[in-house]
């Protein structure tokens, strides 16, 4: 009898059992990495444009009627404005 066949009789583990159950270990753990590492990513692109957009509508906001007037927009324009241009830029 070889070792492995004794253990797998005394209700233990074989060890190539345990080998292929350690190789799937790091793929299922970097496959939630990955996908946990791109929510992030998403969240954090979201985030940058909203605030963006927020810098936008302030910059925007600060302009006299005139100056708006010449870029082609209305102060009620403005929010409207401030996305297009952020969400439309690439």
């Amino acid at each position: 009898m070889t070792d492995s066949s004794i253990g797998a009789k005394n209700g233990m583990r074989r060890p190539d059992a345990s080998v292929s159950r350690t190789r799937g270990w790091p793929a299922t753990f970097f496959t939630t990495l990955v996908r946990c590492g791109t929510g992030v990513m998403r969240w954090a692109a979201s985030f940058v444009r909203i605030c963006q957009v927020a810098r936008m509508m302030s910059v925007l906001a600060q302009m006299n009627d005139t100056q708006l007037a010449e870029i082609g927009i209305k102060r009620s324009d403005v929010p409207k404005y401030a996305e297009s241009l952020i969400f439309n830029d690439g």
